[in-house]
């Protein structure tokens, strides 16, 4: 899953959720969405000039998928709001 900022700055714009809680958000859907084998999750920190830059988590779920009209389900997803529920 490659996952852009814009679902982390959604939730890190909720007040006292933070950028720990977008984390933990992100990590818990992991767990939640597992495969049929044990969830594997990495998170990584890339720091840019001494400043964190970018924060990868990568986990072995199935992933959203793509919507009836082929769209990424992540691409709107993560906007709250968003959905297709």
């Amino acid at each position: 899953m490659s996952l852009t900022g814009a679902g982390l700055n959604s939730m890190r714009s909720v007040p006292t959720f933070g950028t720990i809680g977008a984390i933990a958000e992100i990590v818990d859907n992991s767990i939640q969405w597992k495969t049929e084998k044990d969830v594997d999750i990495n998170i990584v920190f890339i720091q840019k000039d001494q400043i964190l830059d970018e924060i990868l988590i990568i986990d072995n779920g199935k992933g959203m998928g793509v919507d009836n009209k082929k769209r990424e389900i992540i691409d709107y997803c993560l906007y709250f709001g968003g959905g297709t529920n």
